[in-house]
């Protein structure tokens, strides 16, 4: 099996093998620790599990192989990767949001957009 472009697994794919990183456990525990649909995560398991990066053994007990750890670290340090996985995250928890939580993620938002503007706010008053 060659390796593929950290990328080519899906969001949900690498927050089920995040999920896998705690510990063991059968389909029900993987979608608790990721709070993700269990059908959703039945399908990822089945597409994880094909390319050799999860493993069922007899039980069915899902593992993370040597190869899913391996993904995992290179996903952990591909930005476009983890950019990817925090916008599903957001965006599958968007109905459960608090008030202060969106408040907190308008002010994030703003600062990436504009960058940091105290900088620029000082350096208007001091002209």
């Amino acid at each position: 099996m060659g390796q593929s472009h950290p990328t080519s697994l899906t969001p949900t794919d690498h927050q089920v093998l995040k999920a896998l990183q705690t510990g063991r456990g059968r389909g029900t525990d993987v979608a608790k620790r990721s709070k993700i649909d269990l059908r959703v995560v039945w399908h990822s398991l089945k597409r994880l599990t094909d390319k050799g990066l999860v493993a069922k053994d007899e039980f069915g007990i899902y593992s993370l192989t040597s190869g899913g750890l391996a993904k995992l670290n290179d996903l952990e340090k591909d930005r476009a990767a983890r950019w990817d996985m925090n916008v599903a995250m957001l965006s599958r928890h968007s109905e459960s949001a608090s008030e202060k939580e969106l408040d907190e993620l308008q002010r994030l938002v703003e600062k990436m957009r504009g960058g940091d503007n105290k900088g620029e706010s000082g350096r208007a008053q001091r002209a």
